[in-house]
C-alpha cells in the first residue's frame, strides 16, 4: 500500500490509472483513497473487478465495503479533481453507494461506470 501511494505521488503527472483486475480489495482501495488527491492530472481511474467488498454480507449502506467508501469520499473532497471516468464495475462493495456516486457524476460532469 505504501508503494501505490509513493508511485502516485513521484508521477504527478498520471493521466490515467489502470489497476483493473488486480483485486486490491478494501485494502488497496483505502490505500488508493488516501493519494488520489495527489494526482493533480488524473483523467481516467479505473478500479473494475478488483473485489472491492468481496466476501462482505452487503445488503444496507451501514455495510458498505471499507474500500467503496474511502473511494467514494476521497472523490467528493478531491473539489480540484480533473477526473472525467472512473470505472469501479463489478466491484460488489460499491452497491450502497450508486446513487452517491451517481449524484457525485452528475454534479462534477464525470462519467462513473458502477454495477
Amino acid at each position: 500500500d505504501a508503494m501505490l501511494v509513493a508511485a502516485l505521488a513521484s508521477h504527478s503527472k498520471l493521466l490515467y490509472l489502470d489497476l483493473r483486475g488486480n483485486h486490491i480489495g478494501d485494502d488497496g482501495a483505502i490505500a488508493l483513497a488516501a493519494c488520489i488527491s495527489s494526482a493533480h492530472n488524473l483523467e481516467i481511474l479505473d478500479l473494475a473487478d478488483n473485489s472491492i467488498g468481496k466476501g462482505l454480507q452487503i445488503t444496507a449502506e451501514a455495510q458498505a465495503s471499507p474500500g467503496a467508501k474511502a473511494i467514494y469520499e476521497a472523490i467528493w473532497r478531491f473539489t480540484e479533481s480533473p477526473l472525467e471516468t472512473v470505472d469501479l464495475s463489478r466491484n460488489p462493495g460499491c452497491a450502497p453507494f450508486v446513487a452517491r456516486f451517481k449524484s457525485l457524476a452528475r454534479d462534477r460532469g464525470m462519467r462513473i461506470m458502477i454495477t
